[in-house]
């Protein structure tokens, strides 16, 4: 995929692989906006990438219901949106507290959905960009219900298939990603 001046969005772009795929766009001749929680951070990946960032806590619903429309009232338009955001627990289950669990749902799985599904509704009547889902990929090989966004502009549940990134770049054939 050719990214240069394509308008590129990364949640969980402060810090770690986040950090890694803005500079990785950047180098390819993208412009990002990286968002999450700590301004300095962000300043600091936003800066190093001549981008944007949009402070947000995407486990808080009031920060993630209208970020898309930040995002692109900074950009313009959208042509890759990355759900990097999330978090995880060396806890064992039974000993994590439940407002913890909420947490983890709120980022990791809730805010990941909203968001794409609030994307969508930019791209779809566009007929172009793309949506890296990597969450939900892991809970398709785990066999759950997805999302499979198809160009007939209607996103439809079924079981275990959502497309990815890896699968358009092998013509539509699962890379295993």
């Amino acid at each position: 995929m050719d990214l240069n001046g394509a308008h590129v969005v990364v949640t969980g772009g402060s810090t770690g692989i986040g950090a890694a795929l803005a500079d990785e766009f950047t180098e390819r001749g993208a412009r990002v906006l990286v968002v999450a929680r700590s301004e300095e951070k962000l300043r600091t990946v936003a800066a190093r990438n001549v981008g944007d960032y949009v402070v947000a806590d995407l486990s808080d619903a009031g920060d993630v219901d209208g970020l898309v429309e930040k995002c692109l009232a900074t950009l313009g338009h959208v042509d890759v949106w990355v759900n990097n955001a999330g978090i995880e627990t060396s806890t064992s289950f039974a000993s994590t507290p439940r407002d913890e669990i909420r947490t983890l749902a709120r980022l990791n799985f809730e805010a990941t959905l909203l968001l794409t599904r609030d994307v969508l509704d930019h791209l779809l009547p566009r007929n172009s960009g793309h949506v890296d889902v990597p969450p939900v990929r892991r809970a398709r090989d785990a066999g759950m219900v997805m999302l499979d966004l198809r160009r007939d502009h209607h996103a439809e549940a079924l079981p275990g298939r959502v497309p990815t990134t890896c699968d358009r770049a092998a013509g539509g054939r699962s890379q295993g990603c």
